[in-house]
């Protein structure tokens, strides 16, 4: 039986989570192109591939901002929902019974343990669940506070800071400043670059000039 819960696959790739593992995505590719070093692995992707799946396999943040009484209506609406289906199937079911049971054992246990139980364990594991996602929010925001050039640019490509949704270096635009062009000649030459994402790159440069300064 697979653990593997593909999000992305093609002719020579496969990107995909792990059941019960929220920590990581895998990325499996079909390459002689690598470099191993003690600690450290460098693998080409091929950019048509980290254009497929570059949007996916995002963390999930649903529980990161929810209190404990919004757990606690939320784990209550869904143990009791649970119950009411597993006592439904022992009436009318009862070969599904033991399945119902089954379903959502993780967070919960069995569906004929009783409600409180149910509840109690459902609060713990929704709220360990709700740590690690605000921790993944923290290092998130503290990668990206560490990279502000990749921050205001808004995506890295092959380890170059690019405009958001193009593959134009703002390194790009630095040189077309020194050398005297203005913003318009740079955008006349670079479309897939808009305004707005320049202005913010050259605010958020100004910026930390000042913090440094």
């Amino acid at each position: 039986m697979s653990t593997k819960s593909t999000i992305a696959h093609g002719e020579n790739f496969h990107f995909y989570h792990e059941v019960l593992d929220d920590d990581y995505v895998y990325l499996e590719l079909e390459t002689t192109q690598f470099e191993v070093r003690f600690g450290r692995v460098m693998l080409p992707i091929p950019i048509h591939i980290w254009e497929s799946i570059r949007h996916l396999g995002g963390a999930q943040m649903d529980l990161a901002d929810k209190q404990d009484n919004e757990l606690l209506a939320m784990v209550e609406s869904e143990v009791d929902q649970r119950i009411a289906e597993y006592q439904q199937a022992i009436g009318q079911e009862p070969d599904r019974a033991g399945l119902l049971s089954f379903i959502g054992c993780l967070p919960y246990g069995g569906a004929d343990s009783p409600r409180t139980d149910q509840v109690h364990r459902g609060m713990e594991y929704f709220q360990h669940k709700r740590q690690r996602q605000r921790e993944v929010r923290s290092l998130v925001a503290a990668i990206r506070k560490c990279a502000p050039t990749a921050e205001a640019s808004g995506e890295i490509m092959g380890g170059t800071s690019v405009f958001p949704d193009t593959r134009v270096p703002v390194q790009t635009l630095l040189d077309y400043l020194k050398a005297g062009d203005t913003i318009d000649e740079f955008l006349r030459g670079f479309p897939t670059v808009t305004r707005e994402h320049v202005i913010a790159f050259l605010e958020r440069a100004a910026t930390l000039a000042v913090q440094d300064g």
